[in-house]
């Protein structure tokens, strides 16, 4: 409660804030590893870190909440967007790129991937279920990758 009166705080919303909350917010920033990377998507995994696309430079980084930065490259996609994955904890990831979906798949620190089935996603939400909903704006519809 208190990070998120913070936050609105700092956006001038004191009309929504609760009498007390009048902390300043404070900002931190972590340099990314690769310069131009211009960093997309973000999403926090159940392990506390948290996932990011860089698809300027093909590549998806993680970063602790320490700011602790590691990247690692995709094949050669675009990453649009992260999600979390509600049934292992991992990360999904939406590729919009030439390859058809691809989509990114990051469990326990570890990267896979997976691709080539003939749609262009733009963002993904996973389901407890399993199935992976995305969007494909360029086709004027949504999916379900299961």
């Amino acid at each position: 409660m208190l990070r998120t009166a913070a936050l609105l705080l700092a956006l001038g919303a004191t009309a929504l804030l609760p009498a007390a909350a009048t902390a300043a917010p404070s900002v931190s920033v972590f340099p990314l590893l690769t310069s131009g990377a211009q960093p997309g998507a973000i999403a926090a995994a159940g392990d506390g870190t948290l996932w990011f696309t860089e698809p300027a430079k093909n590549k998806v980084g993680q970063v602790t909440t320490d700011g602790v930065v590691a990247e690692r490259p995709t094949w050669g996609s675009r990453f649009t967007d992260v999600a979390i994955d509600p049934t292992l904890g991992g990360m999904w990831f939406a590729d919009e790129g030439d390859h058809g979906f691809t989509i990114g798949y990051a469990f326990a620190g570890a990267f896979l991937g997976s691709g080539g089935l003939g749609v262009t996603p733009t963002a993904v939400a996973p389901t407890p279920a399993g199935d992976v909903w995305f969007t494909e704006p360029s086709l004027n519809q949504i999916g379900k990758f299961t």
